[in-house]
């Protein structure tokens, strides 16, 4: 579908001949859809669920990276600066409890978020 306004008439007919026609615009936004962004294809997370070690693998890794990792409270667990050209950060994650976690990685100001199942 083309981005902008699009209109449609819906018409319903009985089996006695009566009908009813209404019409609808949507429009359609440049900004619909889902984008995968240059850093989100370049960052590999593995495995998830985990038990104990969390991989995150990096390509043509340029710059600085920032890792942080949260629980549900919000409260950081662990954090990380990996210097540029790093393309493995393993974290560990047996002294932390089971369940759900959030790292976020940074880069040049672009960031990405994922969910992390510890079990």
């Amino acid at each position: 579908m083309q981005i902008g306004p699009h209109m449609y008439t819906v018409t319903v007919a009985d089996g006695w001949g009566c009908s009813a026609s209404d019409n609808i615009t949507i429009t359609v936004l440049d900004n619909t859809g889902i984008s995968i962004t240059e850093l989100e294809s370049s960052i590999s997370i593995f495995p998830n669920p985990i038990k104990d070690l969390l991989y995150v693998d990096i390509k043509d890794n340029k710059d600085q990276i920032d890792f942080c990792i949260v629980n549900l409270e919000g409260q950081k667990v662990l954090e990380y600066i990996a210097e540029p050209y790093t393309q493995r950060k393993v974290f560990d994650f047996s002294g932390l409890n089971d369940g759900l976690y959030f790292i976020s990685i940074t880069m040049n100001g672009k960031v990405v978020n994922r969910k992390i199942v510890k079990l």
